[in-house]
């Protein structure tokens, strides 16, 4: 199978299950065989995709929430198909998950679309640390016209040059979440999962920089801490950690 730019397009089909309540989901990842390494799937969207599955009563219902990087955007297709999120926001540099979610029934606008929608999805090219009229304006594309309240993201933190500009976009939406006059009274968060790759990578000092605080959750606790979740293989020997990162003061 091949896009319009003759690409190789590869499908990989996940089954997600909760054997406690006989529950299955069943998703398909369009991955693109090109030089750009986010249109692939990788170990650490399968994890933030199971975190959601496990939580899929709690985590997102009725709330906005936004992707980071979303590349193949398997978290985000998880959430609109399980989740009953109110909106979701799909970014990246690039849109390359629309395959994707249209392989799974989900149909995809654009911002200003006057046709009706199977879900509440739409897509923005949003670069970290550039504050964009899209980004400054983003409430405006949600139905409840609010600032995302949860922001997912995986495997961001690939490169130490790139994680001030992922957390200094992160600040801005946590920030414009919490101060919206019209934000709950739920706090607004940031979970993440990424890959270790050396142990001297640390975001302590940029996380103290923003004003944010994380705090790690165990693999374990969301049924992620085996080889093979969702039937995909992975991670398979890679070490994957999860965190949810808060402003500071906001959430005691």
């Amino acid at each position: 199978m091949s896009n319009d730019d003759n690409a190789l397009i590869t499908k990989r089909h996940l089954q997600f299950f909760d054997t406690a309540l006989q529950d299955t989901l069943k998703v398909v990842v369009c991955e693109t065989i090109k030089p750009e390494y986010g249109l692939y799937m990788w170990p650490c969207s399968v994890v933030l995709a199971q975190y959601i599955w496990y939580h899929r009563e709690s985590i997102l219902r009725g709330r906005t929430c936004l992707e980071i990087g979303a590349g193949t955007g398997l978290p985000s297709i998880v959430a609109l198909k399980c989740a009953n999120p109110n909106f979701v926001i799909v970014t990246d540099k690039i849109s390359c998950a629309r395959t994707s979610f249209e392989e799974n029934g989900i149909t995809t606008f654009k911002a200003n679309s006057t046709h009706s929608m199977d879900y509440p999805v739409l897509f923005l090219d949003i670069k970290w640390g550039c504050f964009t009229t899209e980004l400054l304006n983003i409430s405006l594309f949600t139905n409840n016209k609010i600032f995302p309240e949860v922001i997912l993201g995986s495997d961001c933190f690939y490169d130490p040059m790139v994680f001030d500009e992922i957390l200094s976009t992160v600040y801005f939406l946590l920030k414009s979440c919490s101060e919206a006059p019209n934000h709950g009274h739920n706090c607004p968060k940031f979970l993440c999962t990424y890959q270790t790759r050396s142990a001297d990578w640390k975001i302590t000092d940029q996380l103290e920089r923003w004003n944010m605080e994380a705090v790690h959750i165990p693999l374990e606790s969301f049924d992620a801490g085996g080889i093979n979740i969702a039937a995909s293989g992975m991670p398979g020997s890679q070490s994957i950690q999860m965190m949810e990162i808060t402003l500071k003061r906001f959430c005691t």
